[in-house]
């Protein structure tokens, strides 16, 4: 069976050092940074040199073809002071941009993107050191108090962005048949076999309203439940956006 293919950037820096070997063992590997050392001058094996952060993305849009997956581990250091660091870190958001639409436009299928718990600095700062708050829910919107945490949140929201389907080719036609899948595994089949699919994170029974005004089906209790969910929540519609003109749960016993 052929090794899946992985493209990761910043590959020769530090959290890199620490994934390349299990990653060389796994998979067939694009290793890509702005320099073939690393931080203590050593060469990386395979590290090609490109400038994620230059708008010019055909300089390096190629490396991202017949790639399965990107891990983006990239990133451009900040120096001076706490209220000059945005002018880095907006280089940083540029760079996440470029990477997801390298993605996007070469139709990998995955992309996993390095983000920091201090994405919720502020939480962490004010309000859990004190005592008044145990965890910061995953739902809760990420706050921080510093340029480095505004930029992970932000590459989470830019994620966001491109894994809802708003800049799918079919986006916004009615006409559009969208497969709901339990699970992002079944989700990936699907894509490959041509089809338009989706799924809410963390599988069965994850539905919320939220997902409705975007955009999964099993055949045991919990998937034909999270199924029914859905199509619940699609046919009544999201504050009256985004409902579906027809829902139909069908197995694979079904697609022939």
């Amino acid at each position: 069976m052929a090794k899946r293919k992985v493209l990761i950037t910043g590959a020769a820096g530090y959290i890199a050092s620490q994934m390349l070997p299990t990653f060389r063992q796994r998979y067939d590997l694009v290793l890509l940074d702005v320099s073939t050392n690393d931080r203590d001058g050593n060469p990386v094996e395979g590290v090609q040199v490109a400038d994620l952060i230059d708008d010019d993305r055909s300089k390096y849009a190629h490396h991202f073809e017949g790639v399965d997956a990107v891990v983006h581990l990239g990133y451009r250091a900040r120096s001076g002071e706490l209220i000059d660091h945005y002018f880095f870190e907006r280089q940083n958001v540029a760079m996440a941009y470029n990477v997801l639409r390298c993605a996007f436009d070469a139709g990998v299928e995955r992309v996993v993107i390095a983000s920091s718990n201090h994405a919720a600095d502020w939480y962490e700062h004010m309000l859990i050191h004190s005592g008044e708050k145990d965890v910061v829910d995953p739902y809760e919107l990420p706050l921080s108090d510093n340029f480095y945490g505004w930029a992970k949140a932000t590459y989470e929201h830019m994620g966001f962005l491109f894994a809802s389907g708003a800049f799918a080719s079919d986006a916004g036609d009615p006409a559009a048949v969208v497969l709901v899948a339990e699970g992002e595994k079944d989700g990936c089949r699907l894509g490959r076999l041509g089809f338009v699919a989706t799924c809410p994170e963390g599988g069965a029974g994850k539905w919320h309203d939220f997902h409705t005004e975007r955009m999964p089906a099993g055949r045991d209790f919990a998937g034909m439940k999270h199924a029914t969910a859905v199509a619940t929540g699609l046919q009544n519609g999201y504050r009256g956006n985004g409902k579906a003109g027809s829902v139909r749960i069908i197995t694979p016993a079904q697609l022939g």
